[in-house]
């Protein structure tokens, strides 16, 4: 897409092509904690436990208020918890990508004075107030070039390729910087505005 995009050709996917990108940005977000409180909140996933263990007293009969106490205290073990929000996201991920191929595809063009930054955690939802992913103001922008970002936005009339302002790029990389442990930029001035006195790592020359 990169080099495609360098020769001035806009970006038309076929459908195929499409949903590996969306299913591509999906995975790069699903890491992220604002992604994992979307999709487990702690009253929703209190609320699932209740409604299964209900589900088999109806099926099966009454429970002990000690087994229920049982049940629920095992979920607090370290190792399932890291596992919990991993399996509701993939759970989740049909809703998700639904969502995304109900947007339109656009190139958002960093102009000559700015540039992206790319971090650990890349993806970032804007939006006027709504959290509902299908809601058109939502966007979803992921940075893959200094020059170029794919964005994912709920209008139809959008354009396939835009060159956005410096003011714009610059909010998109104080987000990215803000949630990423790592950030990465040729731009050693552009990490020291977002990261005063952070240490720098040179990158390192294939041999």
């Amino acid at each position: 897409m990169e080099d495609a995009l360098g020769r001035s050709i806009d970006p038309i996917l076929g459908d195929k092509n499409r949903r590996l990108l969306d299913l591509f940005i999906y995975e790069q977000w699903r890491r992220v904690p604002d992604m994992h409180e979307l999709v487990f909140a702690h009253e929703g996933f209190c609320s699932r436990i209740d409604k299964a263990i209900a589900d088999y007293e109806q099926k099966y009969g009454p429970l002990s208020e000690r087994r229920k106490a049982e049940l629920v205290g095992s979920l607090d073990e370290r190792e399932i918890l890291k596992e919990i929000p991993g399996r509701a996201l993939r759970k989740s991920s049909g809703v998700v990508l639904r969502a995304f191929q109900n947007k339109t595809l656009v190139i958002v063009e960093a102009p000559d004075n700015a540039e992206y930054l790319i971090g650990s955690y890349n993806v970032v939802k804007t939006s006027d107030g709504p959290t509902d992913l299908h809601d058109a103001s939502i966007e979803i922008w992921l940075p893959f070039s200094p020059r170029f970002a794919a964005v994912l936005q709920g209008r139809k009339d959008a354009v396939a390729r835009v060159v956005t302002g410096a003011d714009q790029v610059d909010a998109i990389n104080r987000a990215v910087a803000t949630k990423s442990s790592i950030i990465a930029s040729k731009n050693l001035a552009l990490i020291e505005s977002l990261r005063p006195g952070s240490k720098l790592m040179e990158a390192k020359k294939p041999t």
